[in-house]
């Protein structure tokens, strides 16, 4: 089990009975929404093997806890700090570190990049059950002397004598061995912060950089902050853990905690947005963040371009988004769905110097759809959209004839929709 961020660039809002996540508080469409179709290419409709009916469960329960804590630590993201809020520069996604945090046995991963046996008895005894972390770097070429890094992260626990116990433990293990993979790595050393006073801090100083992380206990919660940075900027390391704990401390205290013991009564979809993706096949292993439902800054998380996306989704009205093999986004109005539709191919181009972002014909039959070739260093694929009513769906494709019979099926399940709303 790894917290690899989902491939997709989005997500929404799961909420539970009277006690909502939080979504960006506008339904003002402040972008022009009036959207360029595409025309439908000639040609009869194609969604290959893919599913092309909604899912009949609407707001399903999890089938256990352990699916629960999937599920509350989905919810946990739209309540922790984003990179750019600590220092506006940490743009580039670090997907390994960006994810859900579900249990005791993603702890290794989240501070080691590894299973830990060590970590995850810590988390086994402290009884932690959910978490959401998300990792960023400064643009720019590693080992230049001037690329910056964080992971944050917030972590829950049954009460606050666990998280207090979890912090100071996982320090301790911090100071005892290196967490590092790296064959000449030692363990940290203290390293006090005056202005942290409850903060457990500790660091290394090594090739010119510093590394260090900051476990703070904030009641059921415990606030992990891991920097890198070049000695060379002065101050940034003190100045960043601040930072971060005056951005988290307020948002994690208006979280809606589920208690270990309620976990199995949670629903994945109560706005019914999960239901109207395309699902993974039975052969297909979903990610992590996916079968999942976000809130605006989730998306921002889980985004290449999390300033533009958090921005465009509260500007749109845009609340919720699904992940499964298809991504569906529902905005508050039509006129919100049209706008963020009309925003999309920004975003969906806005992934880097190394990547290149083509558009590319559409589907047969498919009305509005829009798409694109994307090429990276690492990987060749195809992405589309499509707007119906209040949902955008997006899909990523292994190639464009991939992309074109998933956009298909997608559309059918949305126009199925909108005609069951009418």
């Amino acid at each position: 089990m790894t917290i690899a961020a989902a491939a997709a660039a989005a997500a929404g809002c799961a909420s539970q009975g009277d006690a909502p996540v939080a979504v960006a508080e506008t339904t003002t469409i402040s972008v022009e929404a009036s959207p360029v179709l595409v025309p439908a290419a000639p040609g009869e409709l194609d969604p290959g093997l893919y599913r092309t009916t909604a899912s009949e469960a609407h707001t399903p329960t999890v089938a256990n806890t352990v699916s629960g804590q999937f599920v509350e630590s989905e919810r946990l993201a739209e309540f922790v700090a984003l990179p750019i809020e600590i220092d506006p520069e940490l743009v580039e996604v670090i997907n390994s570190r960006t994810g859900v945090v579900p249990g005791p046995e993603p702890l290794g991963f989240l501070f080691t990049g590894q299973a830990d046996d060590v970590i995850s008895a810590i988390g086994e005894d402290t009884g932690f059950y959910a978490g959401f972390a998300t990792g960023r770097t400064t643009a720019g070429r590693f080992g230049d002397g001037t690329t910056r890094q964080i992971i944050h992260a917030v972590l829950q626990f049954p009460d606050a004598e666990d998280a207090q116990d979890a912090a100071a433990a996982l320090h301790r293990d911090r100071l005892s061995r290196p967490w590092s993979q790296s064959s000449d790595a030692s363990p940290a050393t203290e390293y006090p912060v005056a202005s942290l006073p409850g903060s457990f801090i500790s660091a290394t100083i090594r090739d010119g950089y510093i590394t260090g992380a900051a476990f703070t206990p904030h009641g059921r919660h415990v606030i992990y902050t891991w920097l890198d940075a070049p000695l060379e900027v002065p101050g940034w390391f003190d100045e960043s853990l601040t930072t971060a704990l005056e951005v988290q401390r307020p948002l994690i205290e208006g979280f809606p905690i589920t208690d270990p013991e309620d976990l199995a009564s949670l629903h994945m979809d109560l706005e019914g947005v999960l239901r109207l993706t395309v699902p993974f096949g039975p052969d297909e292993q979903p990610t992590p963040n996916s079968i999942a439902v976000y809130g605006p800054r989730g998306t921002a998380h889980l985004s290449v371009d999390q300033a533009g996306a958090l921005d465009a989704l509260t500007a749109t009205g845009t609340t919720h988004l699904a992940v499964h093999k298809t991504n569906v986004y529902k905005s508050s109005t039509v006129s919100g769905a049209e706008a963020w539709f009309d925003r999309m191919p920004g975003l969906i181009r806005s992934r880097g110097a190394d990547t290149s972002v083509t558009g590319a014909a559409g589907p047969a039959g498919v009305p509005n759809a829009r798409c694109f070739d994307i090429v990276n260093p690492s990987s060749t694929f195809s992405a589309c959209i499509v707007q119906h009513g209040q949902y955008v769906g997006e899909i990523f494709g292994r190639d464009l004839t991939d992309a074109h019979q998933l956009t298909t099926a997608q559309y059918l399940i949305l126009d199925a929709e909108a005609a069951d709303d009418k």
